[in-house]
């Protein structure tokens, strides 16, 4: 299963989602600035990374995941926080949360974001 991490408004993920779903390809469109709103459960059994991610009803095991199309993210919202700086910690919070689950399982990566900021 790929991955689709970007943000609503990106015209080319759609793009590329649309062509997913007519070839049948099995994918997960992650939108960064709604990384707030998506259940997650996350542990490592036998030294082998766990879980899932849930996105509009629809539950994918972590272990199903295979790569990722990170384009053009956006910071997470977090509507619910009417402080500035708190809102702008819990959305980097949430932003390393996800990072750092996604880069501890075997994904190959398209425009892995550590390459772009060596870039």
């Amino acid at each position: 299963m790929i991955v689709v991490l970007s943000n609503a408004s990106d015209a080319t993920a759609d793009f590329l989602q649309t062509r997913l779903v007519r070839e049948g390809v099995p994918f997960l469109r992650l939108n960064t600035e709604r990384l707030a709103r998506y259940p997650m459960c996350y542990a490592v059994e036998k030294g082998e990374p766990s879980g899932w991610i849930e996105v509009e009803g629809e539950r994918v095991t972590l272990r199903d995941l295979r790569a990722v199309y990170y384009r053009r993210p956006k910071q997470p919202d977090v509507p619910d926080i009417p402080e500035p700086g708190l809102a702008e910690w819990v959305a980097n919070e949430f932003r390393r949360t996800w990072g750092g689950v996604l880069a501890g399982l075997p994904l190959t990566w398209v425009n892995h974001p550590l390459a772009i900021d060596q870039a």
